[in-house]
């Protein structure tokens, strides 16, 4: 079992370093005159505490309210696919009301719940299908309409 606690931990960091890395964090030393770091990644405005624009190493664009680097409130999403989310957030994740859409594919309009469909929502499909009702972390719960 020890093993798997040092794997986990091992992977958490890994993680953690790729987000960073992603956000186009910079490391400071000591003796730096502006320890604030660069957000490379931050297209117009202020992306660390602000109102801003970010594109992410896979051309996704994030317009929102940032707190802390990671969108908080209402905002925006484009996905590189054309696809889009518009909504709030909450420490970064797709939190609260909100519109995803996949284009050709499929439209979610509801609640979310740390960037999974979770309570009551409306999933419709390209082909006329739907269902609406509740979620639970990013599937149907229950019958549905």
């Amino acid at each position: 079992m020890r093993f798997a606690k040092t794997e986990a931990i091992s992977a958490a960091l890994l993680l953690a370093f790729l987000f960073t890395e992603a956000l186009g964090a910079q490391n400071t030393g000591p003796g730096q005159e502006d320890p604030a770091p660069v957000d490379e990644s931050c297209k117009e405005g202020d992306c660390v505490g602000g109102q801003g624009t970010r594109i992410l190493p896979d051309k996704t664009e994030i317009k929102a309210t940032f707190k802390g680097g990671l969108p908080e409130g209402p905002g925006q999403i484009r996905y590189p696919d054309g696809g889009t989310y518009n909504g709030n957030f909450a420490a970064g994740y797709l939190q609260g009301r909100g519109r995803r859409v996949w284009p050709g594919r499929a439209t979610y309009e509801g609640h979310w719940n740390k960037s999974r469909m979770h309570g009551q929502g409306w999933l419709s499909f390209a082909n006329g299908s739907s269902y609406k009702g509740q979620f639970r972390m990013g599937l149907a719960d229950g019958p549905g309409v």
